[in-house]
């Protein structure tokens, strides 16, 4: 993943090319992209999409999510996620256990 993100054009994306990128962006995702639990950032007012490849798992044949805005990449459970990304944004924590949700992996409806 991280070959992934380096070789992205991101110069047509919001956030411009990586090295305009603030310094929080690049070590939280650094720090993501060396873990081997799965781990995103969601960056922004539009809350970006960044992934490592454990999380790419989860994302099953989803089109590609990299650097796409949240709410497109979940969009099947935006409605339910939405609050927690408001929080976020907030600075308040959150912390949800067993927590059902039905997602689009592998084009059909699946309980996760």
């Amino acid at each position: 993943m991280s070959e992934k993100v380096r070789l992205h054009d991101w110069s047509r994306h919001p956030l411009g090319p990586c090295a305009q990128w603030p310094v929080a962006l690049r070590l939280a995702l650094e720090s993501i992209l060396a873990n081997h639990i799965a781990s995103c950032i969601l960056w922004g007012d539009e809350s970006y999409f960044f992934y490592n490849d454990a999380y790419g798992v989860i994302l099953g044949d989803k089109p590609e999510a990299l650097g796409q805005p949240t709410r497109e990449v979940w969009r099947e459970i935006w409605p339910s996620i939405l609050p927690l990304v408001q929080a976020t944004h907030a600075g308040k924590s959150t912390y949800i256990e067993d927590w059902e949700l039905e997602i689009d992996r592998y084009g059909m409806p699946e309980q996760a």
